[in-house]
Formats: structure tokens, C-alpha cells, sequence
């Protein structure tokens, strides 16, 4: 446990060496720059921590058995429908965040200090960390995959490379970009990572028939999902611009994110990426019993 134990700390502990990284980078920018970021982080950090380490966490005891019970085949359909269950959140939230940065910023952090010029900045860099997102809840599946089958030492090796790819994108991008910069890089390097992982995952000894062909046909209805999303909030905000009031502000970001809610939970039913009569009748008191060993 503990030959096992140590890498998986070190590989949890670089994220925050990344953060720090950003930091000290960020502190040779313009004032407010740190702040900027952080405020930004907090935002991307939501979707982040309800979807990727949720879905994480909930993936490791239902991989662990199958890889336990030499189901090979199982392994690689849960790993496949975990990646798409995480990724359709995923990406909505991203866009959401993107296109919907400076209205959040302005209705969570405009008031005293914060002014329309921190928004406009902060607003910037939350774009950009919403470019990294779906990467960062796809690296939570992926690692989970990994520690799954014992091998604690590949995520480490990962998260050092994209320490290193980290510090590169961000000194580079930030002598053009500033901040944003830093925020751009940090999700570039992920994508990077993850994309590397992937390769690994396949041509590893469990996952080993495990190709990216066969989610082509779920990253297609993935990209139609939220470019409709994308399209959907670009056009609300065009017929209704953004109030002025407090109280209107929190009523206009809820509509739309209620309305994209609906069309989210809609296009899962209607693509077939999920089944939400199954899954209500499944969780109905009374069916447990009945229930499957397997399912």
C-alpha cells in the first residue's frame, strides 16, 4: 500500500504545485493579475469539483471489480461510459463559463473594489479556464483508470510532464497575453496530458483493445449538444441584455441556465447518451430488491 501510496500523493500534490506555479508567474504581471486569477479559478473550480472528483470517486469501486473479476470487457464499457458521462457536463459547463463569464463576474464580485475593469479582466481569464475544463474532468476519469489497476506511478509521471508543459505554455503566452495567458496555458497543457494518457490507456494490458473510434459516434452528439448550448446562449443574450439591477441580474442568469438545464437533460433523452425513464424507474423505492447483481 505504501509503494503505491507515495506516487499517488506526489500525483495529486503537483496540481498544487501547478497553482503556486501560476501564482508566482502571475505576480510578475500587472496588479491584479493574482486576483484576477484567483477569482476566476474559484468559478472554474465548481464544475470542476461537482462532476470530475464526483465522477471520479464514483467510478474506482465499480472499475476495481471488474478489472478484480478479470472482466476485461466490462472494464473498458465502464471506462467508455463514464468518459462521455463526465464529458457531457463537462463540456456544457465550459461553454456555459465561457460565454457566460463577464455576467457571472459582474452578479457573483462587481461591487466596491471590484470594479467594471476587474470584471472585464477576471471575465477573461475565466474564458480561458473554461478551455481547459472538459481536459480536467476527462483527467479525473483517466487517472481514476490508472489507480484502478494498481499502477499509481504513470499518473505521476503525467502530472510531472504537464508541470513542466504547464510552465512552458504559461511563461510563452504570457508575454502576449498576460493573465490570460497563464489561465490559456494551464488548460493547454492539460489537453496535452490527456491526450497522452489516452494513448497510454490504450495500448495498456487491460484496456488494451480499447480505441478512440469507438467514441466517435458519442463525441459527435457531444459536440452537437453544446454547440446548441453555445448557440442557445448567444441568442438569449442578444433579445435580452443584461440588466443593471442586482435582483434582475440573478433572475437573468437563472433563466438561462435553467433553460439550458432543460435542453441538457432533453438532448441526453433524445440523443440516447442517456436513459432518464430508466434511470427513475431503476431508483424508485422497491426496485432494489429486484435488482440484478450485476447492474
Amino acid at each position: 500500500m505504501l509503494q503505491r501510496f507515495a506516487p499517488g500523493l506526489l500525483g495529486v500534490g503537483v496540481r498544487q504545485i501547478n497553482a503556486l506555479v501560476d501564482l508566482l508567474l502571475a505576480s510578475t504581471l500587472a496588479a491584479g493579475s493574482i486576483s484576477y486569477l484567483y477569482y476566476a479559478d474559484r468559478l472554474n473550480q465548481l464544475p470542476l469539483s461537482l462532476i470530475g472528483v464526483a465522477v471520479g470517486t464514483a467510478l474506482q469501486p465499480y472499475l476495481d471489480k471488474a478489472l478484480q473479476t478479470d472482466r476485461g470487457g466490462q472494464a473498458k464499457k465502464i471506462f467508455n461510459d463514464t468518459l462521455v458521462g463526465a464529458l457531457a457536463p463537462g463540456l456544457c459547463a465550459a461553454v456555459g463559463l465561457g460565454l457566460l463569464a463577464p455576467e457571472l463576474i459582474t452578479l457573483l464580485f462587481e461591487r466596491g473594489a471590484f470594479d467594471p475593469a476587474a470584471t472585464a479582466a477576471t471575465a477573461l481569464a475565466l474564458s480561458a479556464f473554461a478551455v481547459g475544463l472538459p481536459a480536467f474532468i476527462m483527467n479525473k476519469v483517466t487517472t481514476t483508470a490508472f489507480y484502478a489497476s494498481g499502477n499509481t506511478k504513470t499518473p505521476l509521471k503525467f502530472a510531472l510532464l504537464g508541470l513542466t508543459l504547464n510552465f512552458v505554455l504559461n511563461v510563452s503566452l504570457m508575454q502576449w497575453l498576460g493573465h490570460v495567458g497563464i489561465a490559456l496555458g494551464t488548460g493547454i497543457a492539460m489537453w496535452l496530458s490527456v491526450a497522452l494518457q489516452v494513448a497510454v490507456l490504450r495500448r495498456h494490458g487491460v484496456f488494451g483493445d480499447w480505441h478512440v473510434a469507438s467514441l466517435l459516434p458519442q463525441g459527435l452528439k457531444l459536440l452537437t449538444l453544446a454547440g446548441v448550448m453555445a448557440l442557445l446562449i448567444v441568442a438569449y443574450k442578444a433579445a435580452l441584455p443584461y440588466p443593471t439591477s442586482s435582483l434582475l441580474q440573478a433572475v437573468w442568469v437563472a433563466v438561462i441556465i435553467g433553460l439550458s438545464g432543460l435542453w441538457f437533460i432533453a438532448f441526453l433523452q433524445l440523443s440516447g447518451l442517456f436513459d432518464w425513464r430508466r434511470f427513475l424507474a431503476r431508483r424508485r423505492p422497491g426496485k432494489a430488491a429486484t435488482q440484478q447483481p450485476t447492474d
